[in-house]
């Protein structure tokens, strides 16, 4: 291959051209081919992006400020994380969330009990991982919490001085672990109780008085122990009345009159004065919480037909 460059000397005010000919001879030849090269992408290890706990699952709703139960019921709340690894989204292999009151022993490896202590996973079913972006995606775990699952916080909480704590624990393909521990809220008091709509004394003769009492059936279906009250109505009847004083209410059965003498019937329905009544403590995962009152009246005289009233069930 030859290369030829024709030169001109420019007069003065005239601009030089240079002008430049490749000339290639008929014998030459070229090779073209393949040249090889390797690169090694080593593992990114995860990251967790953000946490928080909404109602509905989505990553546009914004973070619930009180964990709130409802009573008698399962709540249901949601764990949201964002995760990103920078190989891929799908070299996520699991994601592990551990939802707990802080003062539980051994909290992030604490026995499930959905009173106190949740575990949750993506490689057991209990979470999905929706891709974003290449690098980026969003767990979501669904929680249920039922009514009695320990407050933090509020009215008659034992537990005030700790937290609800969330843990998120990212895993690849390589066995690389993000973790991320920081997430707090609170778990709201609940106080609630259940019992039936209705009871019926039966037939009862004007004059007289119950030798037994109805029995009545008290849940607690909320979460701190509930302290309450209960005081009977005037009975209104297709003739006459029978007057709220005619009726008495104890934890222990018994017949009216022995009811006019017992001390915890008085306490009942608050007519001493007193700020005590009947109470239940607080559900467990194990155990109800239920109590029983029974109900006597006396009937006067001058009353006829069917009659009905109610009690007032009042928290303390």
């Amino acid at each position: 291959m030859k290369l030829k460059i024709n030169t001109f000397q420019a007069l003065a005010g005239v601009a030089l051209v240079v002008t430049s000919v490749l000339i290639i001879s008929s014998s030459t030849n070229l090779n073209i081919y393949g040249q090889e090269f390797n690169v090694n992408i080593i593992n990114a290890e995860p990251t967790i992006e953000s946490v928080k706990v909404n109602l509905d699952g989505s990553i546009n709703s914004a973070n619930v400020s009180l964990i709130r139960l409802s009573a008698g019921e399962n709540s249901d709340y949601y764990v949201i994380a964002e995760i990103q690894d920078l190989n891929s989204i799908f070299d996520i292999v699991d994601v592990r969330i551990d939802m707990y009151r802080s003062g539980v022993n051994n909290a992030q490896q604490c026995k499930r009990d959905v009173q106190n202590c949740f575990h949750l996973s993506l490689r057991n079913e209990d979470c999905t991982l929706e891709p974003m972006s290449v690098i980026d995606g969003v767990v979501v775990c669904k929680v249920e919490l039922p009514y009695w699952t320990d407050a933090t916080f509020g009215h008659k909480s034992i537990y005030e001085s700790e937290v609800w704590k969330v843990r998120v624990v990212a895993e690849d393909t390589d066995s690389a672990l993000a973790e991320d521990a920081n997430y707090e809220n609170e778990v709201g008091s609940l106080l609630a109780v259940r019992a039936v709509d209705e009871f019926t004394i039966g037939n009862v003769l004007p004059g007289s008085s119950s030798k037994n009492g109805v029995l009545l059936e008290f849940e607690n279906v909320g979460n701190v122990e509930a302290d309450f009250r209960i005081r009977s109505s005037d009975l209104e009847c297709a003739i006459g009345i029978i007057p709220a004083e005619n009726q008495r209410l104890d934890v222990a059965n018994g017949s009216y009159e022995d009811m006019l003498q017992s001390e915890t019937s008085i306490l009942l329905d608050g007519s001493d004065g007193s700020d005590t009544g009947l109470v239940l403590s607080p559900r467990s995962t194990k155990n109800d919480s239920v109590g029983t009152v029974y109900h006597t009246l006396e009937v006067p005289l001058g009353v006829k037909g069917p009659c009905s009233g109610e009690n007032v069930i009042t928290g303390i």
